[in-house]
């Protein structure tokens, strides 16, 4: 095979490692158990076979360059490496955290300074370590949050799972929960209950929902979520 053609199917070959889970993997529309199931094999593979389809992309571009003199196939040659090692450090990186990104610093008022909650909204409170902290519901609304409301209760659940926090959206067409680290499926119970994590439990967070006015009453010091950061 020419060799000009199998270092660019080789950097083809390597980029797909990177684009297929994206295609495949998309939270925002409805997906089947198959397409997530490829599309998380894939990504799983993609940190050791762009690693491999690198290295033997720079083998052959070692020996293409000992091969040309010319000045502007040793030019392709070094471009066409940039997306293979481009893909290598792409493989590596969680895009669903940049999706869903946290804030870095979240910020907080207290709650005398609030006037961007009306005394009939309801909130989200939080009491632990001794500090109490209200999340407006009307506010979460803008963040990646998933919340489970029956009319009797919300659920709360500490993400952080074995050292490490875990980021999680939900399939549009299920109430299913995802979890973009190791593509766990989660129920409502913060239960894995399929993928590497099956078995797996999240610490449940005892939560209060309350009117505004009524939760101010009783904790003054409480800080107030504000949407955006500080």
């Amino acid at each position: 095979m020419n060799r000009w053609l199998l270092l660019l199917l080789t950097v083809a070959a390597a980029v797909a490692f990177v684009v297929v889970p994206v295609f495949l993997i998309q939270p925002f529309r409805p997906q089947t158990e198959a397409g997530l199931a490829a599309g998380y094999g894939v990504r799983r593979f993609a940190p050791w076979a762009t690693v491999a389809l690198g290295l033997f992309a720079l083998l052959l571009v070692a020996r293409m360059w000992r091969a040309s003199r010319r000045r502007w196939a040793r030019a392709l040659m070094v471009l066409l490496l940039v997306p293979a090692g481009a893909s290598v450090w792409a493989s590596r990186q969680n895009v669903y955290e940049v999706m869903f990104k946290p804030l870095a610093a979240p910020a907080y008022a207290r709650a005398e300074e609030v006037d961007y909650v009306g005394d009939e909204d309801m909130v989200l409170a939080v009491a632990r370590g001794g500090e109490r902290v209200a999340y407006p519901v009307r506010l979460m609304a803008y963040h990646h949050l998933v919340a489970d409301e029956d009319g009797k209760s919300v659920r709360v659940f500490d993400r952080r799972l074995d050292g490490r926090a875990l980021e999680f959206f939900q399939r549009p067409d299920s109430r299913e929960l995802i979890d973009a680290e190791t593509g766990s499926a989660w129920d409502f119970t913060g239960t894995a209950t399929s993928g590497a994590l099956a078995g797996k439990r999240l610490t449940r967070i005892q939560p209060v929902k309350d009117y505004w006015f009524d939760w101010k009453k009783y904790h003054p010091d409480t800080g107030v979520y504000l949407l955006g950061e500080r």
